[in-house]
């Protein structure tokens, strides 16, 4: 009996040559400014949430494997998470004022220094607002001070990282403070 090829069998045809090979992470321009689909945003966060900012080539790498024709750039990562951080900013500014009564005043201090420091980092990268390229970030309202402590943590553990790295003199006083500042409130799940 003859045997069917399966589809995207290579037997020369049209069906396997139409297919272009997914894009790698250096064929990508910097700046796409395409709109986000709600699953690659959603990946995006939690790749963000994985690595903490300023890593957008990791993100875009670690994006590119899970997603096979991934095509946004650092570029558009550095704003996308720019845009998530303002949202996270609106949704702690609203509840601040509950932590405050709650006694956390440190820990709320902590935080909207981080986010302001952030802010104004990415803000200086060049980084834009572009939610009118992104979708809502679900559960925001409800995860998003945990995700705010979290990048807090991974900003912290960065910064103690290159302390290490840049082989100048470290102030131990500095490594301590930072050191401490990290251990305070409990961890983000």
């Amino acid at each position: 009996g003859s045997k069917r090829r399966r589809s995207g069998a290579s037997d020369g045809g049209a069906g396997g040559a139409q297919k272009k090979p997914p894009l790698t992470a250096e064929e990508i321009p910097e700046l796409t400014r395409r709109e986000w689909k709600k699953y690659e945003q959603e990946k995006a966060r939690k790749i963000l949430l994985t690595y903490g900012f300023g890593e957008w080539l990791k993100i875009q790498k670690q994006m590119l494997l899970e997603q096979k024709h991934f095509m946004h750039g650092v570029g558009d990562i550095r704003n996308l998470a720019f845009t998530f951080l303002l949202a996270l900013k609106k949704t702690f500014e609203s509840e601040k004022e509950e932590g405050a009564k709650k006694g956390e005043v440190k820990e709320t201090n902590r935080i909207q220094h981080f986010i302001n420091k952030k802010e104004e980092e990415l803000a200086a990268e060049g980084a834009e607002d572009v939610s009118s390229l992104a979708n809502e970030w679900p559960k925001i309202d409800k995860l998003g001070h945990s995700w705010l402590r979290k990048l807090r943590l991974l900003d912290g553990v960065r910064d103690a990282v290159l302390m290490f790295q840049g082989g100048e003199k470290t102030n131990k006083g500095q490594l301590d403070q930072l050191m401490e500042t990290m251990a305070d409130g409990s961890l983000p799940t």
